[in-house]
């Protein structure tokens, strides 16, 4: 019976523990934090994608540069341009509000919280361009654009009254909350026999639209901008490719107004292997690790596993490949409450429309990816891929690019 009894107390106190928890406080910025990257990453290089976006150990256009700038070739010059379509998923936040205290039958006082199931969105189709250029003394030079990331969340949609005379009020609508990461790239490696080194030197310009503010009714848009090199790596022997990119950890303060964080740019290591089992049969097998634990101490570290196989033809290929890509963090969080401390900028309006938390759901990724590449005109390449989450996040997506050497133009005016 004493044992029975000290079971009870045990796990009373357990779930006790469980419901009274301490949501953690993450300090990361909204959207930006890499929970979000399960939907915001743009799986770009269209080529790659189809085939579970392998292939940084294999030798490409600009369209692969941005991936490992030891990769990319460039016999003559070119250009590459990429669309990608993303679907609507739910969203992986669900945040939680007390209501206006009510009075049960009983008459007593009452708070509840209700919660919400919005969406996340991808704003913009077009998500790269490049250009490569000839090569001088056996090293290879490249310009290009891409959307890392790209995320819309369709949640504080507010219907405001601004003043217009003293006799009108007309409504007003806020934006949805939108984090968007674009990257201008200069690409420059050299060959050394089987050996190749490559450097990209990547300016991201990370564009908050409206960012999430609780309790306050302010506007906020701003854009950041960081510099991030990555180093590349290449080494080929016959039917065996050898690739491996690393971008160092970036530190920057991001502030505006009454928001302020040390935010941190996590390490990137991305490893590749290729092997050509048969003339027109290839095996590839890629890692992308990400340190989030560098950005939070509550996140871990995240390994993506890549596998894909391309089956080649005369004039074009199949694809098929796999990506797991595994949750970093799950459980409550704190909301941030920025009308605290501040006099005279609270909103009645939203005195019960502030969340006290959220609790981020498990976002582990198992994607399945199909592809193909065709020759549809000489030196002119269509690549195709579709993309389709069987795991948490039910993400899928669409991608279509077109690379063009320019020579082709010059044709068409002789």
């Amino acid at each position: 019976m004493k044992t029975f009894r000290l079971f009870v107390v045990l796990c009373m106190t357990l779930c006790s523990a469980y419901l009274f928890a301490e949501p953690v406080q993450l300090n990361v910025p909204d959207l930006f934090s890499g929970i979000f990257d399960q939907y915001a990453y743009n799986f770009v290089n269209t080529s790659m994608a189809g085939r579970g976006h392998t292939g940084i150990s294999v030798r490409d256009r600009i369209n692969v540069a941005t991936q490992n700038p030891a990769a990319f070739r460039s016999n003559r010059p070119h250009f590459a341009i990429e669309i990608m379509v993303k679907n609507e998923v739910y969203e992986f936040n669900e945040m939680y509000w007390f209501n206006a205290p009510s009075l049960t039958e009983e008459g007593e006082m009452e708070v509840r919280y209700t919660e919400t199931n919005m969406r996340y969105q991808s704003p913009f189709p077009f998500s790269y361009f490049g250009v490569g250029f000839a090569p001088v003394n056996n090293f290879n030079f490249g310009l290009s654009y891409s959307l890392n990331r790209s995320i819309k969340y369709s949640f504080m949609r507010r219907d405001l009254l601004a003043l217009a005379t003293n006799r009108f009020l007309i409504p007003r609508n806020d934006t949805y909350p939108t984090f968007m990461e674009h990257q201008l790239t200069f690409t420059a490696n050299r060959q050394f026999g089987n050996f190749t080194i490559g450097l990209n030197n990547n300016l991201l310009i990370h564009r908050f639209e409206y960012y999430r503010n609780e309790g306050r009714l302010d506007y906020m848009a701003f854009t950041e901008f960081i510099y991030r090199p990555q180093i590349g790596v290449l080494y080929e022997l016959r039917g065996l490719q050898v690739g491996a990119s690393f971008t160092p950890k970036t530190e920057n303060t991001m502030e505006r107004q009454y928001i302020r964080y040390e935010v941190v740019h996590q390490t990137n290591i991305k490893t590749g292997l290729s092997v050509d089992v048969m003339r027109d049969l290839r095996v590839l097998f890629d890692t992308d690790i990400n340190l989030y634990s560098e950005t939070s101490e509550h996140f871990d570290d995240r390994i993506t596993y890549k596998f894909g196989l391309e089956k080649m033809f005369e004039n074009y290929s199949l694809k098929v490949g796999f990506i797991h890509s595994p949750s970093i963090f799950s459980g409550e969080h704190k909301v941030p409450n920025y009308f605290l401390g501040i006099p005279g900028t609270y909103h009645p309006n939203f005195k019960y429309n502030i969340p006290f938390k959220g609790n981020y759901r498990q976002t582990e990724m198992n994607m399945l990816t199909f592809g193909t590449s065709m020759e549809i005109l000489p030196r002119t390449n269509l690549h195709l891929a579709m993309l389709t989450d069987l795991g948490d996040v039910g993400l899928s997506s669409f991608m279509a690019s077109l690379d063009i050497d320019l020579s082709v133009f010059e044709r068409r005016r002789r």
